[in-house]
């Protein structure tokens, strides 16, 4: 509002100038501008999140779908959202801190960092240079994550994650039918 405020009065001050006086130099006026919000902008890319003992794999579409065995029924959202593929409703949020918040606000306990690095339940869950998630429960299955090849990209495989094993409307969407 006020960016687009200063446009109009920028734009009328300059079609009301006119006539061949030279303007006496002056130092441009300081404006205070209201902080900009935080936004939450994730990477989409073609990933797999594999069960490597199961050999069975969640996709992660370029287009944010989420496949389960065939059944594309949730998508990822540059904007930090897991949504129903078909209604559009918010299951989950990825906010510009890093918190993750599942149906209803509610928070979920875990934190991504802008590094791929999800803190939850006091542990530090990372993707190493293989894809393999390193520190999570030791009686975990091993997952291992194809296709993130940069920090922007884990934060979104580990965001689906979350929401994955937070549980909630979005796991049921992406694990049913």
């Amino acid at each position: 509002m006020i960016k687009s405020l200063s446009l109009v009065l920028a734009l009328a001050a300059t079609a009301c100038g006119g006539g061949s006086k030279k303007p006496e130099p002056t130092t441009p006026p300081t404006t205070a501008t209201a902080p900009a919000a935080a936004t939450t902008t994730l990477a989409l890319g073609e990933m797999k999140l594999w069960d490597v003992h199961k050999n069975r794999a969640l996709l992660i579409h370029a287009d944010g779908l989420i496949e389960v065995d065939g059944h594309k029924s949730a998508k990822v959202t540059a904007d930090g959202k897991i949504v129903k593929a078909d209604t559009g409703e918010v299951g989950f949020t990825l906010e510009a801190d890093g918190t993750v918040k599942g149906p209803d606000g509610v928070d979920t306990g875990a934190k991504i960092s802008a590094d791929g690095t999800l803190a939850i339940k006091g542990q530090t869950i990372t993707v190493d240079a293989t894809g393999m998630l390193v520190g999570g429960n030791e009686g975990a299955p091993p997952l291992k994550i194809e296709g993130a090849t940069d920090a922007n990209l884990k934060r979104t495989a580990l965001f689906v994650l979350v929401a994955l094993t937070t549980g909630g409307e979005a796991k049921s969407e992406t694990s049913a039918n």
